[in-house]
Order: C-alpha cells, then structure tokens, then sequence
C-alpha cells in the first residue's frame, strides 16, 4: 500500500469505529446517552464549515524605529517609511511576511528574508525632514565636516556609506565614523 492510501484506509477505519462503535456507547457524564446522539441532537448544528484559506501562524512584537529607517525583527533588520524614525511600531511576522504596523494602521509590508539578512536601505531621510535625533546617524552628519576637511574626504564618506562591503546600513554609518575620526585626528 502507498503511504496515501494507506491514510485513507485509515481514516475510512477511523470514522466506522466512531460511529460503529464509539458513538453508540452509553455515557455516564451524558445522562446515558450515547456520544453520537448526543453529537447529532446538539453540537451538529453548532459546527461551521472550515475556511477557504488555512490558518496562517503569525507572531506578533513591538519593534524600535532606529535612526537608519530600520527595525529589527527577530536578528533580521527591515526599512521602514523615515517619519517613523523613533518611534515604537508593531509587527506582525508569518514564515513569508513582515507586516510593519504604526497606530493600527499598516505602513510596510516586506517578504520574509533569512534570519540575520537585513532588507536593502531604499534611500534616506529627506535633508528638509531631517531632525538632530536623526542626523545623528545619517550621512549629512559627516558630510559638513568632511567637506570642511577638504580633498576627497567628503566623497570617501560618501562611498562608505554607500558602501556594497558593508553588510548593514549601521556598519556603514559605523564606518564612515571612524573615517571622520581618523581624518580629524590627522589635522585635516
């Protein structure tokens, strides 16, 4: 026998012992009744047909919007709309999807990518949005002092941060601060 028919032989043996056997039994917790009187008369009527879609298992968290327009599900980092920048939002996590909610509402949707993988930055703040809690951590916050620097100190900023070597956005932030320091430590 293959392993489909096999299953169902044995659900076909299944359902004859319930209604054979089983259900016809008298009960004590149900008056005397038998389970399959009891099941026709009362709970047949209570049942709903199953959903056309499966159930699909989901986690929920909350996650911190940090200043490169990332949050971090799990070890996994995604981006989300910059005006988010600071604040808590909520995530909805499946095996195929990441749902990126802010006050109920949903602002992002991204596929699901391999643990430890981050989603890939789609571009920064906008220079007119930007605020001190933000520029902190965005490329404008060495590109002033670069400049002032001279040379091509401000285009190797540039290129760090838009590095494909580095793995995140924040090692390339990370990167592009000890660039800043050792030319500032340099006298340039």
């Amino acid at each position: 026998m293959t392993p489909t028919c096999e299953t169902e032989h044995f659900q076909a043996e299944a359902l004859t012992w319930s209604a054979g056997t089983a259900g016809r039994r008298q009960c004590r917790p149900l008056g005397g009744a038998s389970p399959l009187s009891v099941f026709e008369a009362v709970e047949a009527k209570a049942l709903l047909p199953l959903p056309d879609k499966p159930f699909v298992l989901a986690c929920w968290s909350t996650a911190a919007v940090r200043p490169d327009i990332h949050i971090k599900v799990g070890r996994t980092l995604y981006s989300v709309p910059w005006k988010l920048i600071g604040r808590k939002v909520d995530v909805r996590s499946t095996a195929t999807m990441v749902q990126v909610f802010h006050g109920g509402d949903l602002v992002k949707t991204h596929a699901a990518l391999p643990c430890g993988s981050s989603f890939p930055l789609l571009g920064w703040v906008p220079r007119a949005a930007r605020t001190p809690t933000s520029r902190k951590s965005t490329p404008d916050t060495y590109e002033l002092p670069s400049a002032k620097a001279g040379g091509s100190s401000s285009s190797v900023v540039w290129d760090c941060m838009g590095s494909s070597t580095s793995r995140t956005p924040t090692r390339r932030i990370t990167a592009a601060h000890a660039k800043h320091a050792l030319e500032s430590d340099n006298g340039r």
